[in-house]
């Protein structure tokens, strides 16, 4: 039987919750959290009706693993395969664990065998 199919529509509000908001083709909805530090942004974002910048991009596989970034408080972070629990990805340079601010990231997401990693 197929499964009904999901998309990312961004940061904002899903099923009365904050965080990653994805919709199905079969008209559910939820929201995926984001690390403690994106929250505020997101918060202010909605209650002000402001657009929050963030990027996602996902592997092309039957579950995808998503990645997700938000510049303005870099940040960068993932969800493996059918989960909907985050895993922070701290810059591995940086004592503080934030990537630079500055700079703009490009995305992406490899699958290796049945698993999907994350940037290295």
């Amino acid at each position: 039987m197929p499964r009904p199919l999901c998309f990312v529509d961004g940061g904002g509000t899903a099923s009365g919750d904050s965080g990653v908001a994805v919709r199905c083709t079969d008209d559910v909805e939820y929201a995926l959290g984001v690390p403690d530090v994106v929250n505020s942004l997101l918060e202010f974002s909605i209650k002000n009706a402001q657009p929050t910048p963030f990027r996602f991009a996902a592997d092309h596989g039957p579950d995808p693993a998503l990645l997700a970034t938000a510049d303005e408080e870099s940040a960068v972070w993932y969800y493996p395969p059918l989960s909907k629990a985050l895993v922070d990805l701290p810059h591995p340079a940086n004592a503080k664990g934030r990537w630079e601010k500055p700079q703009l990231r490009t995305l992406s997401v490899a699958r290796v065998g049945a698993r999907a990693l994350p940037p290295a």
